[in-house]
């Protein structure tokens, strides 16, 4: 059997295909891009910081939220915070809201333990941004 040239490319054959791979390649990369950075940004997370101190008072879950200018300075309408215990549903929760309701919301939640010096219960604190 003797080799002849028949199936094969040459140089510059090679090197436009290469190029036009890269082409494509770039493109894509590039429109990728530009859908991911079209997408709303995420709406601001809460600071839990600002929820204060947290304890169970004369069957009541009491915290001193210091949220009221949150609304404003994060650019939403309003923020809801509530503390409740679904283990004990004896004690009445604690809800407070800032700002104003709309249709749009985030809700975060955290699981902490709310306690009165001697004992301590667990608790879900849960923020509701409303955009």
């Amino acid at each position: 059997m003797r080799l002849n040239r028949k199936g094969d490319i040459g140089f510059m054959e090679a090197m436009a295909g290469a190029m036009t791979v890269c082409l494509v390649m770039t493109a894509f990369t590039a429109f990728l891009m530009a859908e991911t950075l079209a997408q709303e940004p995420e709406p601001p997370g809460f600071d839990w910081g600002l929820v204060g101190p947290v304890a169970v008072e004369n069957g009541m879950i009491v915290a001193e939220p210091a949220c009221s200018d949150y609304p404003e300075n994060n650019r939403i309408s309003g923020l809801l915070l509530r503390i409740y215990s679904p283990a004990f549903d004896s004690l009445e929760g604690f809800e407070e809201m800032f700002g104003t309701e709309s249709d749009d919301s985030v809700c975060e939640r955290r699981i902490i333990s709310v306690g009165n010096g001697e004992t301590s219960i667990p608790a879900v604190m849960e923020a509701v941004t409303f955009l």
